[in-house]
């Protein structure tokens, strides 16, 4: 999950989120060259990396429930 330092929703959605899910947080304030990289236009932008390396990964900009992404 990519974040600004000060976005409390998506911090709650990460600790609902418990084990159910690996979650990385990248605070955007402090990583601007890893935003520009990865072409990070809006806030939160969340990227789902599966398990399964032969499935693409997903990403989608916005903050999404946490039953919602347990379903990915």
């Amino acid at each position: 999950m990519l974040h600004p330092s000060t976005c409390s929703p998506l911090l709650y959605v990460a600790e609902e989120l418990g084990d159910s899910v690996k979650v990385v947080k990248v605070d955007v304030d402090e990583n601007r060259q890893l935003s520009t990289q990865l072409k990070i236009e809006g806030l939160p932008t969340m990227v789902f990396i599966p398990k399964d390396a032969s499935r693409p990964a997903l990403r989608t900009e916005g903050l999404l429930p946490a039953a919602q992404i347990i379903e990915i």
